[in-house]
């Protein structure tokens, strides 16, 4: 799909920060980040994208700034990294919708309406409710859809990055 385009010098994806782009938020992180109808290069840099999944990962709940910092800054933060990241909230904001991205006093919070390791692992606990109560067939099916949304290894695009295994537990 192609990325949109918007009038008056928004040809890049990124239209004005009072657009609502985004009418359903549905993220992928199987296989590399891909957010449903953005072209990947809309969401910016390497630490927009890694923001966007770590808000994704945490399922509605806010991530603290902090946090958000030793993850994107592991080694030498920016001086003012709280500017830093509001920055590329704001970036993202243009491109997902600013009721997208939620700021509260615990952090910033992503509102997606679906993400496909949490679709994953609900229908992992389907098949296995229904393998429990003897309901092998059913049990099957549900463990099949359970794998349909799979597009290759969580994140791909960030094997060597350290958050991204306390992510894989998430949920």
């Amino acid at each position: 799909a192609e990325a949109p385009r918007f009038p008056g010098g928004f040809g890049q994806g990124c239209p004005p920060a009072s657009w609502s782009v985004m009418e359903h938020l549905r993220i992928r992180l199987l296989g590399d980040l891909r957010v449903e109808g953005l072209d990947p290069a809309a969401l910016g840099s390497r630490k927009a994208r890694t923001l966007i999944a770590v808000l994704a990962l945490a399922r509605g709940r806010p991530v603290s700034v902090g946090a958000i910092v030793d993850i994107l800054w592991p080694h030498d933060a920016p001086t003012e990294p709280e500017h830093q990241v509001a920055v590329l909230v704001s970036r993202l904001r243009r491109v997902l919708g600013q009721q997208r991205l939620q700021r509260s006093a615990a952090g910033y919070a992503a509102v997606c309406d679906w993400l496909d390791v949490a679709a994953l692992s609900d229908l992992a606990d389907e098949a296995e409710r229904r393998f429990a109560a003897g309901a092998f067939a059913a049990g099957r099916t549900a463990a099949g859809a359970a794998l349909a949304p799979g597009r290759g290894p969580f994140l791909a695009a960030e094997s060597e990055a350290s958050w991204r295994a306390a992510g894989r537990g998430a949920g």
